[in-house]
């Protein structure tokens, strides 16, 4: 068997976490932030359309797996995916409510939550203190079904690290990578409750993936446009079970997003990266953890 890294990037509304109410383990949760009373504006073609607040009061996200088409070794399943590609040929497919995991055939070391990923809540806030009790999920974002969730990534191996995205022209990002040996294959699948098999892509075992909850506009343009609504940290404090006046707590990630001694897979998609990579985003769109 070869051996091979593949590199998993998570970058925008995503939170992290070992201590989900009903399902042990580390999960990635990415909350539903759908525009309220529209369809998603993944067909848009005027960009100065594609800005809608969610019922959260959040600019509506739209949530996708991205991966080189060269990458590619077979597609199984009914995935969700829209006609409008990418300037960069980067393929695509949308989450719409599943349960995604990481295959690999190599040796991985269990997951653990990095300590310097922004907190949801503070645990020296009054936030804390005000409460009779800990604050905790709402039971749409607890497991094992997730309903407030658009995607849910199962992590039970492989080497998570936080990582300042530095995007160029705009403030400080915080994103997660998640390094798997995968000895030459990396199997992704993805189940929602409703369908009786799991939908499959198996990519090359030195792929690059990223994970993104993002502005549909962010994803096809790159191109950076006020925020519609509320911060987007905003959509954090919905998912807990008691209000929360703070934002995420702690922007302390000091390691560069930049993994291309890795990965020869990573050389070729830092030279024509994904539009979400580079432009997009602020620290209010970073990847955070609970509690």
């Amino acid at each position: 068997m070869d051996t091979t890294t593949a590199i998993i990037q998570f970058i925008g509304i995503v939170l992290f976490s070992s201590a989900i109410p009903n399902d042990p383990g580390v999960h990635a949760i990415l909350p539903r932030i759908d525009a309220a009373h529209a369809e998603h504006s993944l067909s848009y073609g005027d960009t100065k359309q594609e800005t809608a607040v969610s019922d959260m009061g959040v600019e509506e996200h739209v949530a996708v797996l991205l991966y080189r088409g060269e990458d590619l070794l077979s597609r199984t399943g009914n995935w969700k995916t829209s006609s409008r590609p990418l300037k960069n040929k980067w393929q695509y497919v949308v989450l719409d409510g599943e349960h995604v995991q990481f295959l690999t055939n190599g040796q991985n070391a269990a997951p653990v939550v990095p300590g310097d990923l922004p907190r949801a809540i503070d645990p020296k806030s009054r936030c804390l203190l005000a409460a009779a009790k800990p604050v905790g999920f709402r039971g749409e974002f607890q497991g094992p079904a997730y309903k407030g969730a658009v995607g849910v990534v199962d992590i039970p191996f492989g080497r998570l690290s936080a990582c300042n995205a530095k995007a160029q022209n705009q403030s400080d990002r915080v994103d997660t990578t998640l390094i798997l040996n995968t000895e030459g294959v990396l199997v992704i699948t993805a189940k929602k409750t409703t369908e009786p098999t799991a939908k499959t892509l198996v990519l090359d075992g030195d792929a690059v993936v990223y994970v993104a909850n993002v502005p549909p506009h962010y994803l096809f343009t790159g191109i950076a446009q006020p925020a519609t609504g509320d911060p987007h940290w905003e959509a954090y404090k919905t998912m807990l079970d008691t209000p929360c006046n703070d934002g995420p707590q702690g922007l302390t990630a000091t390691q560069i997003c930049d993994l291309s001694a890795l990965s020869t897979a990573w050389k070729i998609a830092q030279a024509s990266p994904p539009s979400t990579s580079l432009k997009i985003l602020d620290s209010s769109c970073s990847n955070t953890q609970w509690p």
